[in-house]
């Protein structure tokens, strides 16, 4: 064993260059995939572990007084139903005796104007602002999560917390005097519709905190074209509410309720609204700061892009890494039959083989350990990590046992396989040569070249490369063809208007679109979030009332329901209905008040252009007299949406729409699911980019090892009267085979699976969108891999061809 000891130390020395260099490329390439790992295992509960933290309330809720009466106006709900002290009271008397309600919180919405002199509209943006009203120390702000500074004071009248997205919105930092004023109850619909400036008295609040909320960690909707409103900006307490909120326009008090772990959604309306005191109570909401459902969408498919991403580079580090170890070991082989007539045996040669390996291999793991942890701060990517509050260094067991023991091992079997086949090899007779085509001797010595393992390999790696490519430029162009049509996820309009409350605004919003020589259709949008039920399951539902033309309603399947007795459903609820065209469905409203049967008639394609939370597989259609029946009476359109006519010109209607509705003109904007898809829209290049370095490393060294082997071929033929031309067109030809084959399989199997792939991704976010041929990267990625591989192999064949034909012959 001295021996052996011995020429594992001179091997060591004498290649401790190649040693090092192969220890840190194998540990970098096991890193990056131990990383891939670490961070889709981190992903693995994400949003669940965000849920529990960022917890706020439950349920929103809200309800008149038995002497109330039926309110006759919004002015009356306000005054009589949704005021702080009313919500105060069925707080203390509907709620807090409940033993399945754990906390309950009064707060109010305010609409305020931060003033920016700046601002496209010329003086600022709207804010939606929560408070809290009453006197609970933990209340509804103070369950965000607070990313920069403190909590506002309870008692101070002028401190306020900013949202997150706001506070990139409006340009704030923590410390800064914002100047706030707001509008008249009587104005609101129309200030925040027109973008008229607010006409009550500014005053500054000092920003003390930035804070997550739900919606902070998901893409916004659609291109807003005004400085419209926008949801979960500004958040106060108690004490600037005392100083200012009598002169803030309001959308009215609720109570926020937390519940009980383990409590029914369904039983737990149901309870409240058979115990509700002679209340009158609106169905309660299911509280709506994030998209649980898209979430842990938009997640999945993260990790499942992060596992492939992984699994790609594990095959082909291990590919690229096994060939340049069993290559550096063949060398150090080639003293095998002095050594056998010095005393090694076979099994001395394996021990030392492993053993020289597994030093390179022990190196390699430490590596590939410190890039795990080093890179674990970075993780998770996309909508994941943004779920997370810290991003400490973390030390993820089972990842860094799995990858830096892994990689000892694989060095092992790659020198134990290599010990074992150098010592099988034989000299095979020569075969009857096979009839060939009339080439040229250059293509034909070429052609024979390329027939190796390593070319082989190097074919295959490359054809993954660009079949890769082709996939992710499917993909990519599948998306973006989405995201340019709008239709193709559900919206049929342009442009959205409005944030009514009022009918009467609704009718000057109307004539106003009517009047514009460029609207085709106008539409009402109606939209509530659980007040539907079907078959005892609460899903949000949305009508389209036509108002002006004809416009359309996008459907995957059927029809849009036009009877009171039919609706269309989204793909996702279908899904968990199980209910398809034609099949009947018992429709109520959370209190019970109304009970109908109804036909599926439609899976419909569905676009919220007022909650932007909402998906196209998510909810319930139905007709605007359907909506009347459920919420027993009349609802005035929240918001219109607008369809142009085709022959204009789309950019200057757009502009005359905005110049009419200054404060809340907004563009058809995308789905959760497909906003958060945007996150991940780099994946599939990034997976694309690895697979291209790791071919091209492939191809380096397919190429020298091929010409290292046929050197004294090459000197023969020089010999023979072969040019030194010649002989660089050999290596080039060898070259141009290995990538023409990778192209040929690459191509096809590329585009078949980069449709597949985008098949599956559309079914998974509900838009029955067909994938797209990429013609620019169908083209360009084998011009690319040609160009490299001629790149490759001009230097390649210089650098083996620069002795002379009569110096490598003697050397032979």
């Amino acid at each position: 064993m001295a021996a052996v000891a011995l020429w594992v130390r001179t091997t060591l020395r004498r290649r401790w260059a190649a040693t090092v260099v192969l220890a840190v490329l194998a540990g970098l390439s096991a890193g990056i995939v131990g990383a891939s790992l670490q961070s889709a295992r981190r992903a693995d509960g994400a949003v669940q572990r965000h849920h529990e933290r960022s917890r706020t309330y439950d349920y929103v809720m809200q309800a008149c007084p038995p002497e109330a009466g039926v309110p006759e106006s919004f002015e009356q709900v306000l005054r009589d139903c949704i005021s702080p002290d009313v919500m105060t009271r069925f707080a203390n008397e509907v709620l807090a005796p409940r033993d399945d309600v754990e906390q309950t919180t009064v707060l109010a919405t305010y609409v305020g104007g931060v003033l920016d002199s700046t601002a496209r509209n010329g003086w600022g943006r709207v804010g939606i602002m929560y408070v809290i009203v009453n006197d609970d120390p933990v209340g509804f702000v103070g369950r965000q999560v607070l990313v920069g500074c403190r909590f506002a004071d309870p008692a101070a009248p002028d401190e306020v917390m900013v949202g997150e997205q706001a506070a990139r919105v409006l340009r704030v930092h923590v410390g800064d005097v914002i100047q706030m004023a707001s509008w008249s109850q009587d104005t609101i619909d129309s200030a925040t519709s027109a973008g008229a400036p607010p006409n009550t008295t500014a005053f500054g609040s000092t920003v003390v905190g930035i804070v997550r909320y739900g919606r902070d960690v998901q893409s916004p909707q659609g291109g807003d074209l005004t400085e419209a409103a926008f949801p979960d900006a500004l958040y106060a307490e108690r004490g600037w509410v005392a100083a200012h909120g009598g002169n803030f326009a309001t959308f009215g008090a609720a109570v926020g309720v937390r519940v009980r772990d383990g409590i029914d959604v369904t039983a737990f309306s149901t309870s409240v609204q058979e115990d509700s005191h002679g209340w009158f109570m609106a169905p309660p909401e299911i509280e709506g700061n994030v998209d649980l459902s898209a979430l842990e969408r938009s997640v999945s498919a993260e990790r499942q892009a992060t596992l492939i991403f992984a699994l790609i580079g594990v095959l082909a580090g291990m590919t690229f890494i096994g060939l340049t170890l069993a290559r550096q070991l063949r060398r150090e082989l080639a003293d095998a039959p002095v050594l056998s007539t010095l005393g090694f045996t076979r099994s001395y040669l394996l021990i030392g083989a492993v053993a020289r390996s597994l030093v390179a291999g022990l190196a390699a793991g430490a590596v590939a350990g410190g890039v795990i942890v080093l890179t674990s701060p970075f993780g998770p990517v996309g909508v994941a990590g943004r779920l997370e509050y810290e991003h400490p260094i973390r030390f993820d067991v089972v990842v860094l046992l799995i990858v830096c023991v892994g990689a000892p091992l694989f060095f092992a079997g790659i020198a134990a396989a290599t010990v074992v086949l150098v010592g099988t090899v034989r000299v095979h007779s020569v075969r009857r040569a096979r009839a060939s085509p009339p080439l040229g001797p250059v293509p034909r010595v070429a052609a024979n070249f390329a027939r190796g393992g390593s070319p082989r390999v190097a074919g295959l790696v490359g054809a993954v490369a660009i079949g890769a490519t082709l996939a992710a430029g499917v993909l990519a162009a599948s998306f973006d063809r989405v995201i340019d049509e709008p239709a193709r996820y559900g919206a049929w309009w342009d442009v959205a208007v409005g944030q009514y409350s009022d009918p009467d605004e609704v009718d000057a919003a109307l004539q106003q679109l009517s009047a514009n020589s460029s609207v085709a259709d106008v539409s009402g949008v109606l939209e509530e979030g659980t007040t539907a039920v079907l078959d005892g399951v609460g899903v949000p539902y949305v009508a389209i009332v036509t108002l002006l033309g004809d416009p359309p309603t996008l459907v995957s399947a059927g029809r849009a329901p036009v009877e009171v007795d039919e609706v269309a459903l989204g793909a996702a609820t279908a899904r968990a209905l199980h209910k398809g065209i034609g099949d009947t469905l018992t429709l109520t409203s959370t209190n019970n008040a109304y009970t109908s049967t109804v036909r599926v008639v439609g899976i419909a394609v569905l676009n919220n252009p007022i909650n932007d939370m909402s998906n196209a597989g998510d909810g319930v259609m139905l007709t605007g007299q359907g909506v009347s029946e459920i919420v027993q009476g009349t609802i005035t359109a929240q918001s219109l949406v607008v369809r142009l006519k085709p022959d204009v010109d789309r950019d200057a209607a757009i502009a005359s729409i905005a110049r009419d509705f200054g404060g809340s003109t907004r563009l058809a904007g995308p789905p959760t699911d497909l906003r958060n898809l945007q996150r991940l829209r780099f994946v599939p290049w990034m997976v694309a980019a690895l697979i291209a370095v790791l071919a091209l490393a492939s191809l380096v060294h397919a190429l020298v090892t091929l010409l290292q082997r046929h050197s004294g071929d090459l000197a023969v033929m020089a010999a023979l009267g072969m040019t030194t031309r010649q002989r660089r067109r050999v290596g080039l030809g060898s070259g141009l085979v290995i990538v023409g084959l990778s192209s040929l399989v690459g191509v096809p199997a590329g585009l078949v699976l980069g449709r597949l792939v985008w098949r599956v991704v559309a079914h998974r976010v509900f838009i029955p969108s067909s994938p797209v041929m990429p013609w620019p990267p169908t083209v360009l990625a084998p011009l690319i891999a040609v160009a490299a591989t001629v790149c490759v192999a001009a230097i390649a064949v210089r650098w083996v061809t620069r002795h002379t034909p009569a110096a490598q012959l003697r050397s032979e």
